[in-house]
């Protein structure tokens, strides 16, 4: 069945790859979807890039100065109407069809929280490494160390309700809490080769 996921995807001087992004939701093979994109105050040319999309699932908030991460991703999900909350950073890409077979897993499994495994790309599009997750994550297991990448993950709003990002760490905040409850995160296998992508910007 399907239902309305919620992206959220915070943006900030990002002008260089948040096409890219907005590009790989667009290719989704799953089509009931948001996209909440919140620019920090970028200085660059994101607001440009941005806004040559016209899709009416796509919505901007341009903030008039920088906030910070905790604030944008907040902000987001205040305005996000979606039974599942997914995360895309505005500088990582997604699989086509990443939202299709995590949404039916979680649907089927009756999963509060999913997450995949994620290729690690650099600036250049080149692959650098491949991030394995365990298959399964609880709260004493994620105390230890992050196993879910942020662009991995969804959960499900309806069953959890609107979570916020914590203020230091906020996607590992953010799962921390909702383990806490006693729930269990479940990885999902999209492809290999190549489940969806992260993108680490070289130093």
């Amino acid at each position: 069945m399907s239902c309305l996921v919620s992206i959220i995807m915070p943006n900030y001087n990002t002008a260089r790859f948040v096409g890219e992004a907005i590009n790989s939701v667009l290719a989704q093979n799953y089509t009931h979807w948001e996209l909440l994109i919140v620019d920090d105050g970028s200085i660059d040319s994101s607001l440009e890039v941005i806004n040559r999309y016209k899709d009416p699932r796509i919505s901007l908030i341009a903030l008039d100065r920088n906030y910070g991460p905790q604030y944008v991703r907040n902000l987001a999900l205040k305005y996000a109407r979606g039974e599942y909350i997914a995360f895309l950073d505005s500088d990582d890409i997604w699989h086509p069809d990443k939202l299709q077979i995590q949404i039916d897993y979680m649907q089927q499994n009756s999963a509060p929280l999913s997450y995949t495994d994620y290729h690690v790309i650099d600036e250049n599009g080149v692959e650098v490494g491949t991030f394995s997750s365990p298959h399964e994550v609880d709260y004493c297991t994620m105390l230890k160390t992050c196993d879910i990448g942020n662009s991995t993950a969804i959960y499900h709003q309806r069953a959890l309700g609107k979570i916020p990002s914590g203020s230091l760490r906020h996607d590992y905040e953010l799962w921390l809490s909702i383990l806490k409850k006693g729930y269990k995160a479940s990885k999902v296998q999209i492809f290999l080769p190549p489940p969806p992508i992260k993108r680490v910007i070289s130093a």
